[in-house]
C-alpha cells in the first residue's frame, strides 16, 4: 500500500512539472528573436510569383514578439533588394541595407496590415510611371491596377537614403537625396535636397522636418519647412501637416511668386490665366477635402492684390474638373497688368527706329489665342473689385467689380462694371469655349459719362459739362478679342443731352483762326451743347455710323466713315460746320485715316463745307427714335435732342461731297430757328 501510494504521488508531481515545463518554453520563444532565415526562399518565391518581380534577402531575416519588447512585435531584414519590373530602366526599384518594420498583430485578425512604424536604413526607392499608364510600385503583374502597397504605414523615420522619380512621357527626372542629421537640442531631423525637371521645368528644392514622417499617422502632427522653385515659380511652405500621405488638417504659411500664373498649368494642369510677374503671402488650411487660402496679400505687376480663396480638388464629388472659388480684391490696380488676361502681350521696350520700322504692322486688339483647353481643367466661380484703376493711357477708369465663371469650358463675366468718367460702364460679357471658333457676346450699358473726363485735353478744367448714356451689344466668333471684333456683329448706341463745351475747342477743330485768337485774347466762354448721338451699326467686324452728330449753339459736327476692326483701320472725315460767320473760317473737314495704332490726322484742303449746319444735322433720315430714351435731361428735364429729332425727316438733305442739295419736305425757317 505504501509503495502504491508513493507511485501515485510521483505521477501528480510528474505532469504538472511538465505542463509548467512547457509553458516555460513557450514563453521563452518568445522572449527571444526568432530566426526566419529558413523562409527567405520561400518569401522570395512568393513575392516573384505575385508581383512579377525578384525580391532578395541577403541578410539575416528575424522576427521579435512584442511581449517581451518595448517596440511591439516587429520584423528586421538586412540587404534587402526588390526588383522592377522588366520595362523600368533601372534593375532595382528598391534596396535598403536593413528594415525594421511593427507588425499591429491584432489589426491581422481583421485582415489589415496596418505597419505602425517602418525605419530603413540608407534607402534608395526609384518611382517610374509610363505614359500607357503602368507604374512600378502597383503589385499587380500588368503593374497597372491600383493594387498599390498592401499595407499601411504609421510612420516613417529614414536614416539617410536617396529617393528617385521618372515619367520619360512627362518630361519629369527628380532626384532627392535625404540625410539625418542632429540638432543642438539634440533632436534628430531630415533634410532633403531635391534636383531634376517636373515636366519640362528645372526643379530644385530643398527642406527639412523630423526624422520621423507620419505618413497615416493622425495622432500627431509633422512639423515641416520647404523651399524650392519649377521653372519660374518659387514655393515657400512653414507649417504642419497631419497624415502626410492623405492630409487630415493643415496650417501651412505659403509664400508664391513667379513669373507668370500661366506657369501652373504646366506644374500642376491647372488651367490659370498668364498674368504679369507677382506674388502672394498667406495660410494654406484643410477641412474636408476643400483647401484654403486665407487672407493673403501680394502683388501682381505694378498692382497690389489680395484675398481668400478655396481650392476643391478633383475627386468623387467633382470627377471632371477641380473648382476655384472666393474673392479677389485689388487697393490700387494697374490695369496693364490684366491686359495677358484678355491677350493682350506686353511690348518689348524699343528704340525709335525700331518702333518707326514695325508701325505699320502694329496692333492694336489683343491678339492672342485663348486656350480652350485651359479651361477644361478647372471650373471657377471669383469675384473681384479694385478700389482704384489706373495707367491705362489717358482713359478715365476709376473702379472695378465684377465676378468671373467658368463652367464646362464657358467663361462669363456678369456683371462686369467700370466706374468711368464719373459714371459707370455695366458689361455681361459670355465666351464659349465649347465651340471652334469660340462664340462670343457682349451686352453692356454706359451711364452718366461726364463729357468733360472723355476729353483728355479738357479734363483738369471746366471747360465741357454734360453725361452721355448708351449701349452696347456685339456678337462674334474666333479664339482672340481681335477675332471676335474682327466678326462681331450688332450695334452702338450713345447719347448725350444738355451740356456745355469750350467755344475754343470747338473753334481750333472748326480751323477758326479769327475766333479762336479772339478768345485766347479775351478768354474762353462756354457754349451750350444741344445734343449729341451716335448709332453705330457694326457688321462683320465694319463700324458704321447710322448718324454721328455733336450739336452745339455754334457749330455742328458729324463723322461719317467705316471703322474696320478686323483690319484696324479707320477711314473717318469729321465735319465741323460753323453756325456763325466769321472771316478767316477755313470751312475744310478732317479726316481720321490708317491704323488704329497711329492713324493720320488732318484737314483736307481740296473740299468746301457748307455754313448750313442745321440742314447737315436735319438731313439725317435714319430712325433715331430708339436713342431719345438715351438721354439724360438734366435739371429741367428739357432735352433739346428730343425735339430736334422731330424734325429729321422733314429737311433738306446736304450732300457734303458734291455740295449738292436735294430737297425734301421741311419746316419753316421760322419753326427751325425755334427748335434750336
Amino acid at each position: 500500500m505504501n509503495v502504491t501510494k508513493h507511485r501515485w504521488s510521483s505521477r501528480s508531481w510528474t505532469a504538472p512539472l511538465i505542463t509548467s515545463a512547457l509553458i516555460v518554453a513557450f514563453l521563452l520563444s518568445f522572449s527571444v528573436p526568432w530566426n526566419l532565415n529558413s523562409l527567405r526562399g520561400w518569401i522570395e518565391q512568393k513575392v516573384q510569383t505575385s508581383t512579377g518581380r525578384s525580391l532578395k534577402l541577403d541578410g539575416d531575416l528575424t522576427l521579435y514578439w512584442g511581449l517581451f519588447h518595448s517596440d511591439g512585435t516587429h520584423i528586421t531584414a538586412e540587404r534587402l533588394r526588390l526588383g522592377n519590373p522588366d520595362w523600368a530602366q533601372r534593375p532595382e526599384m528598391f534596396t535598403t541595407d536593413r528594415l525594421d518594420a511593427g507588425i499591429a498583430v491584432w489589426r491581422l485578425l481583421t485582415g489589415e496590415v496596418y505597419l505602425p512604424y517602418l525605419i530603413l536604413d540608407k534607402p534608395d526607392a526609384e518611382f517610374e510611371i509610363l505614359e500607357d499608364g503602368r507604374h512600378n510600385w502597383a503589385i499587380d503583374t500588368n503593374q497597372k491596377e491600383d493594387r498599390n502597397l498592401p499595407f499601411k504605414i504609421g510612420s516613417l523615420k529614414l536614416n539617410s537614403g536617396r529617393i528617385s522619380y521618372l515619367a520619360s512621357h512627362l518630361k519629369t527626372n527628380i532626384q532627392a537625396d535625404l540625410k539625418t542629421v542632429t540638432a543642438e537640442d539634440q533632436s534628430n531631423h531630415i533634410v532633403v535636397a531635391a534636383t531634376g525637371t517636373w515636366r519640362g521645368l528645372t526643379l530644385v528644392a530643398h527642406g527639412r522636418g523630423a526624422d520621423v514622417l507620419r505618413l497615416h499617422d493622425t495622432s500627431m502632427a509633422y512639423d515641416l519647412d520647404l523651399h524650392g522653385s519649377i521653372g519660374q515659380t518659387r514655393v515657400d511652405a512653414q507649417g504642419s501637416v497631419t497624415g502626410l500621405l492623405e492630409p487630415r488638417v493643415v496650417s501651412v504659411k505659403l509664400k508664391v511668386s513667379g513669373a507668370s500664373m500661366g506657369e501652373w498649368y504646366e506644374i500642376a494642369h491647372i488651367g490659370l490665366p498668364d498674368t504679369p510677374p507677382y506674388r502672394t503671402e498667406g495660410r494654406v488650411s484643410l477641412n474636408e477635402g476643400i483647401w484654403y487660402y486665407d487672407d493673403f496679400t501680394g502683388q501682381l505687376g505694378q498692382s497690389e492684390i489680395g484675398g481668400s480663396v478655396t481650392f476643391e480638388p478633383r475627386n468623387a464629388r467633382r470627377p471632371q474638373r477641380p473648382f476655384l472659388s472666393g474673392k479677389v480684391y485689388s487697393p490700387h490696380l494697374d490695369l496693364k497688368d490684366i491686359g495677358p488676361l484678355i491677350g493682350k502681350t506686353p511690348t518689348a521696350s524699343a528704340t525709335t527706329e525700331e518702333k518707326s520700322a514695325t508701325k505699320a504692322v502694329h496692333r492694336m486688339l489683343p491678339q492672342k489665342q485663348f486656350e480652350s483647353a485651359r479651361w477644361d481643367t478647372l471650373d471657377a466661380d471669383l469675384n473681384f473689385e479694385a478700389k482704384q484703376v489706373r495707367n491705362l493711357a489717358a482713359l478715365p477708369f476709376d473702379n472695378l467689380n465684377g465676378r468671373l465663371i467658368v463652367k464646362d469650358k464657358i467663361l462669363t463675366l456678369a456683371p462686369l462694371r467700370f466706374g468711368f468718367a464719373n459714371g459707370e460702364l455695366s458689361n455681361e460679357i459670355r465666351i464659349d469655349g465649347q465651340t471652334n471658333p469660340m462664340q462670343g457676346r457682349i451686352d453692356g450699358k454706359f451711364r452718366n459719362l461726364q463729357l468733360v473726363q472723355l476729353l483728355p485735353s479738357l479734363r483738369d478744367s471746366k471747360a465741357a459739362l454734360g453725361n452721355v448714356n448708351g449701349k452696347i451689344i456685339l456678337n462674334g466668333q474666333g479664339n482672340s478679342i481681335a477675332a471676335l471684333l474682327g466678326t462681331s456683329t450688332g450695334t452702338i448706341q450713345l447719347a448725350m443731352g444738355r451740356g456745355t463745351i469750350s467755344n475754343l475747342q470747338l473753334e481750333l477743330l472748326d480751323l477758326d483762326a479769327f475766333e479762336a485768337l479772339g478768345f485766347l485774347i479775351r478768354g474762353d466762354r462756354s457754349v451750350r451743347i444741344r445734343c449729341g448721338v451716335a448709332d453705330l451699326e457694326v457688321k462683320n467686324g465694319v463700324m458704321t455710323p447710322h448718324a454721328f452728330v455733336f450739336d452745339t449753339t455754334d457749330t455742328i459736327v458729324t463723322v461719317q466713315g467705316p471703322t474696320n476692326f478686323a483690319t484696324e483701320n479707320l477711314d473717318l472725315k469729321v465735319l465741323p460746320v460753323p453756325k456763325d460767320k466769321s472771316l478767316l473760317t477755313l470751312r475744310v473737314p478732317m479726316h481720321v485715316r490708317g491704323p488704329f495704332s497711329h492713324p493720320d490726322i488732318g484737314p483736307d484742303k481740296g473740299l468746301l463745307t457748307l455754313r448750313a449746319g442745321s440742314a447737315i444735322l436735319l438731313g439725317l433720315i435714319n430712325p433715331l427714335a430708339a436713342l431719345i430714351p438715351l438721354f439724360e435731361t438734366g435739371p429741367g428735364k428739357d432735352s433739346s435732342c428730343t425735339a430736334l429729332l422731330n424734325h429729321i425727316k422733314n429737311v433738306p438733305v446736304r450732300n457734303m461731297d458734291a455740295a449738292k442739295t436735294t430737297s425734301v419736305k421741311t419746316n419753316s425757317p421760322e419753326k427751325l430757328k425755334a427748335s434750336k
